[in-house]
């Protein structure tokens, strides 16, 4: 994953996190890994809609299905940021 996450000695997560507080710990990550995974498949409900029971207008779908994609690449990018400066700047290349 581009996140840099993924280390078993550190539960999964990198060894420096930015976000990590004492009272979430790395919770923050992992709840992300959650999120992109859902927010990835939902355009799956794009496809036949009315057989998952989803009974919203065809706009109104397509309307949430794209803030959630927006949404979705607004905290890829975030995250993506993060392991790139820890990257650069653990390397002294920044």
């Amino acid at each position: 994953m581009d996140w840099g996450l993924g280390d078993p000695k550190h539960g999964f997560l990198r060894k420096e996190l930015l976000l990590r507080t004492k009272r979430l710990g790395g919770s923050i990550y992992y709840a992300a890994i959650v999120l992109d995974l859902g927010m990835r498949c939902a355009w799956v409900l794009s496809i036949s809609p009315g057989a998952l029971g989803i009974r919203l207008r065809n706009d109104v779908l397509v309307f949430v299905l794209a803030a959630l994609e927006l949404a979705r690449r607004a905290m890829w990018n975030v995250l993506r940021l993060e392991n790139e400066q820890f990257h650069n700047t653990g390397e002294w290349r920044a």
